[in-house]
């Protein structure tokens, strides 16, 4: 079987994926998966996602496609093809295309192809009018079948991606974007979970509503991608940020009550009174401190009450 050239062997648009990358770096740029979690040394996301691309994709010298009759290389067909590759990589690798759809169906496509075409012309396994996930081949190699067809192409017959100590998980993150299955390892467990929260957990609530009261009914045009479950982390991170307006401390008389000179304190102390929570601060006409391990003594039960409106919101 012919080996094919991928066109990171050949060449890269570095210029365009450095400028990407050092952006990436700048502080105030929102929806970075460090915001999450810093790691150590994190790739940066669009040079992963430019690499991956150009390993998985054929460079024009090698596709038959762009070859004479006489089996040489066209070389000036070829050169175009590969001047609309690294068009491609440019868009790519841009931070505002991280999930323009429109970019990365291209760029799923571009892989679909070369992947089709060394079925079809190397291996000779497939025909080119044969049916492969609901589009024919000859689709997948002109870069003419649906999305959906080509995300499940994708799938089936893509090579997976492997990041052994994937860290951050920068590489199967991209993978992922680029509609590859992926795989990561590490012998931190801190990476691991950071890893699971970027590409194992989202996909598993893909496409669904979120569950929280206030969302679930405001878009009625249903939920795409992980949408959903980000619109119930938000709600959820906010109400578990959101302060305790007053906690009350109730005191209730016990079975047992104080003797002596306590007793004699113990009576002006009201059935139910709101307590001050600062440390060792001495109550007014009380006994009782409301130091945490001062606060049932002189026989006096506490009870915590917290405010109606955040046990209503439970």
């Amino acid at each position: 079987m012919t080996y094919r050239k991928k066109l990171i062997e050949v060449a890269l648009p570095l210029e365009k994926i450095k400028l990407a990358s050092a952006r990436e770096k700048e502080p105030f740029i929102r929806n970075h998966p460090r915001a999450m979690h810093i790691w150590w040394a994190p790739r940066p996301l669009a040079a992963c996602r430019a690499v991956l691309f150009a390993a998985m994709v054929d460079d024009p010298d090698s596709d038959p496609q762009f070859r004479k009759s006489d089996g040489t290389v066209d070389v000036e067909r070829a050169g175009m093809r590969r001047a609309e590759l690294f068009n491609i990589i440019e868009e790519l690798v841009k931070w505002e295309n991280s999930n323009n759809e429109k970019v990365l169906n291209q760029a799923r496509a571009e892989i679909a192809a070369s992947i089709a075409s060394a079925k079809v012309y190397d291996s000779k396994q497939w025909s080119r009018h044969q049916t492969i996930c609901g589009d024919s081949v000859w689709n997948f190699i002109s870069r003419l079948a649906k999305p959906a067809s080509v995300n499940q192409f994708l799938i089936a017959h893509a090579p997976p991606v492997l990041d052994p100590f994937c860290g951050g998980g920068s590489i199967p993150l991209e993978a992922q974007r680029l509609g590859l299955r992926a795989f990561g390892s590490d012998l931190n467990p801190v990476p691991v979970l950071i890893t699971k929260a970027l590409i194992e957990i989202p996909p598993k609530f893909a496409g669904k509503a979120p569950v929280n009261p206030e969302s679930n009914m405001r878009l009625e045009d249903g939920w795409t991608g992980a949408q959903g479950l980000a619109e119930d982390v938000r709600y959820y991170g906010q109400w578990m940020r959101t302060p305790l307006p007053l906690v009350v401390l109730v005191l209730s008389q016990t079975s047992q009550p104080c003797k002596g000179r306590a007793a004699a304190r113990c009576q002006r102390i009201p059935r139910a009174a709101p307590v001050s929570l600062a440390r060792g601060r001495q109550c007014r006409n009380s006994a009782v401190s409301t130091g945490p391990s001062r606060l049932t003594r002189c026989g006096w039960d506490v009870t915590l009450h917290a405010s109606p409106k955040r046990l209503s919101s439970t």
